[in-house]
């Protein structure tokens, strides 16, 4: 959460491990640095980290289908834009697929996947 109070802003809020509703982190409002340069994103935004110890895992969009009914959730009154980060290894199909998969439920929201190549 550090590198995204830093990508977004320190309002970045953080939860707990556990039922945290599909949010590892959420954030309202404009994002700072090359967020905000390049994509010019502003609104809701909700992080999700999928990280492993294994260095040799990849990532596969069967990881993110769980957390798709609770993006249509949080997203039924506003557009949210979802950031996936992760340490897992991300090939750009799979990065195509899950943003794919995941930003119809964005409600006009992007889905941004942050990976290790």
């Amino acid at each position: 959460m550090q590198v995204m109070r830093v990508v977004l802003g320190e309002t970045c809020t953080r939860f707990t491990p556990g039922r945290d509703g599909g949010r590892d982190g959420w954030f309202v409002g404009q994002a700072n640095a090359k967020l905000q340069q390049e994509n010019r994103l502003h609104g809701q935004f909700i992080v999700q980290c999928k990280h492993t110890s294994a260095t040799d895992h990849l990532l596969e969009p069967s990881l993110v289908k769980p957390e798709i009914p609770k993006l249509s959730q949080l997203s039924a009154s506003a557009p949210v834009h979802y950031i996936l980060m992760t340490n897992r290894r991300t090939t750009a199909q799979v990065e195509l697929s899950i943003r794919q998969a995941v930003e119809p439920h964005c409600n006009g929201g992007y889905c941004l996947v942050l990976g290790e190549s």
